[in-house]
């Protein structure tokens, strides 16, 4: 374990002005705030024990509002998003369905996909206004 990290280029090529100290603070100057800049750590020191199913149940009533309506325009928001990121994945599979089908494949022959057109068409529409909705709601 390294004693020393030296903050300044001088400091590594040994002319710094100040003498260097090879010796960490003490685990009393790190605790009250000391010199320490965070750099050493006392190998006694554990962290606390967080009891995170405490804190959860503590937190949730605070994250979820007791107003009706403001539930309402919660859950809208997260439908909102969702039906968003659908839409982001779907638009290129749509895109290639046009393509495909318009260029046929080895077993079939080339069509016009007014179904993929018209899938690929709503969910642009979906992309472009998904900011609006959201804001909106």
């Amino acid at each position: 374990r390294p004693t020393h990290f030296f903050s300044r280029p001088s400091e590594l090529l040994g002319s710094s002005p100040h003498p260097v100290s090879h010796r960490p603070p003490s685990s009393t100057t790190m605790a009250r705030g000391g010199h320490g800049h965070g750099r050493f750590l006392d190998e006694d020191a554990k962290p606390p024990e967080v009891d995170y199913k405490k804190v959860i149940r503590k937190m949730a009533p605070l994250l979820w509002p007791e107003n009706l309506h403001l539930k309402f325009r919660v859950v809208l928001c997260g439908l909102t998003i969702l039906i968003a990121r659908v839409a982001n994945l779907m638009v290129p599979q749509m895109y290639k369905g046009v393509i495909d089908t318009l260029t046929g494949s080895d077993t079939s022959e080339p069509a016009f996909p007014t179904g993929y057109i018209a899938a690929y068409t709503v969910l642009k529409i979906i992309q472009s206004l998904q900011r609006d909705i959201r804001g909106y709601v």
